[in-house]
């Protein structure tokens, strides 16, 4: 897989994590913890999430490169957490005004830990589907059609 490909899948990966984290995030804070609670609200936070990277997985990543491995596939994952990290405790300190250590505080709470599996979801999707396409392949070199739902 060549270098260019890894970076532009770690690049969209996070990418489409950090545009449903942008758009749901305020929605949450603002809009469903107020009305049906902080739980809730994070559960419907990770549904975005995991459909995201269900859809990133999908659709982007199997047209990056042909040669996908479990390596390539673990590295793309790792790299988005990286990046969405690194952005999220932008987003927090800058515009939001939370210290990074109360901003990352809130993975100790119940719907800071439903965001953190919805994270290791986000992390894990590309290799679950590399797993997942392995058992669809009919032949060795062959890849199942990206849009193949049976």
């Amino acid at each position: 897989m060549k270098t260019v490909a890894l970076a532009t899948g770690i690049a969209m990966h996070h990418a489409l994590l950090l545009a449903a984290y942008l758009a749901s995030g305020p929605l949450r804070t603002h809009y469903l913890d107020p009305v049906a609670g902080p739980l809730p609200g994070a559960m419907g936070e990770a549904a975005l999430f995991v459909a995201v990277s269900m859809a990133s997985v999908a659709l982007v990543l199997p047209r990056l490169s042909p040669d996908w491995t479990v390596v390539h596939a673990v590295t793309v994952g790792s790299g988005a957490l990286l990046l969405f990290a690194i952005s999220d405790a932008a987003i927090a300190t800058v515009f939001c005004g939370v210290p990074l250590t109360g901003h990352f505080a809130r993975f100790g709470t119940q719907p800071g830990l439903i965001q953190a599996g919805a994270l290791a979801f986000h992390v894990a999707a590309p290799a679950l589907w590399l797993v997942d396409e392995g058992k669809n392949a009919g032949q060795k070199g062959q890849r199942p059609a990206a849009t193949n739902f049976e």
